[in-house]
């Protein structure tokens, strides 16, 4: 897509934010504040997958290492504004850590990504057993709304709907602006061809570790926000299914957009929160049918739609003007 199309595209969906922000009622707050913290979480992901070109089969490890983070906080009581920074920080720290002795020991993508699957499978059991930590196999429940600094409540649903919006959009024109300027032009440099990249003098160990570092960041905080609004924090957020749906939603959306994941992963999670659970089988099934031929017939994802459409026009034009005029043909009539 052109700038324009985004820009038109983002414009449209913040109008539909601030829109819903003034109609909806608090029910419908929390679940569009759910959607919107899964679609940063789904544009995280597309910086790793489809600018850098790493595969993050594990990024639920980072997402639920902030939800658990976020959950501490509130049910103990601790101040959000240190602990959630510190969840950030800790998945970050982890994700470099996982990275350097993958890339450094040379790797594969696939390989680097089954390592943080595994991991985010372990610390799933992990949740699970530690009981008198975690909450065991419910997790931790009924967790209060952040109050950040002893000052601001964000009990009312308003208000905190306010703030994830915010934040939501600043970290999303954030990386949209990191990726393109010149460290953007590395990451994809290394992306296309590391010795090639490495030849012009890039540190493509670096950056991978920047990558890495800056999407399991932005992950981590989409886990806190989440628990901030759900209440909740469980073993499954570190599971296959969070895993798997984060790829499904850069692929639909479309590697290497931001913007396409961000709506997809949007809208989808809007419709799983008004099905029935007898529905939602069907609509699973749908999904991956649906993820299935997107793969095959649009390998870009629906974010590639406006570029192939105007590819065909282009040669629609130009057959027509060909017919125009027969001289382009080389003077045959």
């Amino acid at each position: 897509m052109r700038f324009s199309w985004r820009l038109a595209l983002a414009g449209l969906g913040l109008a539909y934010l601030v829109w819903r922000g003034l109609t909806a009622d608090l029910y419908g707050l929390d679940i569009l504040m759910v959607a919107v913290v899964f679609g940063m979480y789904a544009s995280a992901v597309d910086l790793a997958w489809g600018y850098a070109g790493i595969l993050l089969l594990g990024s639920a490890l980072f997402f639920g290492i902030g939800a658990y983070g976020a959950g501490f906080a509130l049910d103990r009581g601790w101040e959000p504004l240190l602990v959630y920074p510190l969840a950030m920080a800790c998945a970050s720290l982890l994700a470099v850590v996982i990275g350097f002795v993958g890339f450094r020991r040379g790797a594969s993508q696939v390989h680097f990504g089954l390592i943080g699957l595994a991991l985010s499978l372990v610390f799933e059991r992990i949740a699970v057993s530690e009981a008198d930590i975690t909450g065991g196999s419910n997790g931790l429940i009924g967790l209060p709304r952040p109050v950040l600094a002893g000052v601001v409540d964000l009990s009312n649903s308003v208000d905190l709907y306010t703030a994830v919006v915010v934040v939501v959009v600043v970290v999303v024109v954030a990386l949209y602006l990191l990726q393109a300027s010149a460290w953007g032009d590395a990451v994809r440099a290394v992306r296309m061809d590391e010795r090639k990249a490495a030849s012009l003098g890039y540190d493509v160990l670096a950056i991978k570790l920047q990558v890495i570092g800056l999407v399991a960041a932005v992950i981590a905080l989409a886990g806190a926000l989440f628990t901030s609004v759900n209440g909740t924090a469980y073993p499954a957020l570190f599971g296959i299914v969070v895993n798997m749906q984060a790829l499904v939603w850069v692929a639909l959306g479309g590697a290497g957009t931001l913007l396409g994941p961000l709506l997809v992963a949007t809208a989808l999670k809007l419709t799983e929160s008004y099905l029935s659970d007898a529905a939602l089988d069907y609509y699973q099934l749908l999904l991956g049918l649906a993820f299935v031929v997107v793969v095959v017939a649009l390998p870009a994802g629906l974010g590639g739609v406006p570029r192939i459409a105007r590819k065909h026009a282009a040669l629609l034009l130009d057959r027509r003007a060909r017919k125009a005029d027969p001289a382009r043909l080389g003077g045959r009539r």
